[in-house]
């Protein structure tokens, strides 16, 4: 019985670190868009819950004052409850890291145009965490 045997036996002089390298940059590709996928998915989730306090702030100041106003914002405390409460929540409405929109009544939506009804709307700027740095690199 003959043992099969390699017909090559030239040297693989730096194949392996070659390879190596390969899988780690793709790695390191894979481990950076999972970090910044979660960062993003954890600041909408923030930003939803911040539009969200800052909609029944005003909806609670529409109803304190709906006898008076009929469920409009004539005197835009309801606007200014819902800007405060954004604010608390680190949405601060400066035009670079976020902008807070108050609609009342909303303008987009199942309740569009209707009185008594509010809608925030939070855009929040996330710098690019560990792809920025990455993409500054190249």
């Amino acid at each position: 019985m003959k043992l099969a045997t390699s017909a090559r036996h030239g040297t693989r002089h730096g194949t392996v670190t070659v390879w190596v390298l390969i899988s780690l940059s793709v790695l390191l590709g894979v481990l950076a868009i999972g970090m910044d996928g979660g960062r993003m998915m954890d600041e909408r989730r923030r930003a939803q819950s911040g539009a969200d306090a800052a909609a029944l702030a005003a909806a609670g100041d529409l109803y304190e004052n709906s006898s008076q106003n009929k469920g409009a914002d004539p005197n835009g405390t309801a606007r200014a409850a819902a800007l405060r409460l954004a604010a608390a929540n680190g949405y601060a409405n400066d035009g670079l890291n976020s902008v807070v929109t108050v609609n009342i009544p909303p303008q987009s939506g199942q309740f569009a145009g209707q009185a008594d009804y509010v809608e925030v709307v939070i855009e929040s700027r996330a710098e690019a965490g560990f792809t920025g740095g990455l993409q500054s690199g190249l």
